[in-house]
């Protein structure tokens, strides 16, 4: 059972740091392109 749980958290943590990579890349874009609508979104 545990390293089921092991497996589920690290997943999770893995979701999580990608979820705030694309919301950097994301804010980002808006900075650099403002004239462009974000496809991002």
């Amino acid at each position: 059972m545990i390293p089921v749980l092991r497996s589920i958290d690290s997943l999770l943590n893995r979701f999580d740091e990608l979820s705030q990579r694309h919301t950097t890349l994301v804010s980002n874009f808006d900075k650099n392109f403002t004239n462009i609508e974000n496809p991002l979104r």
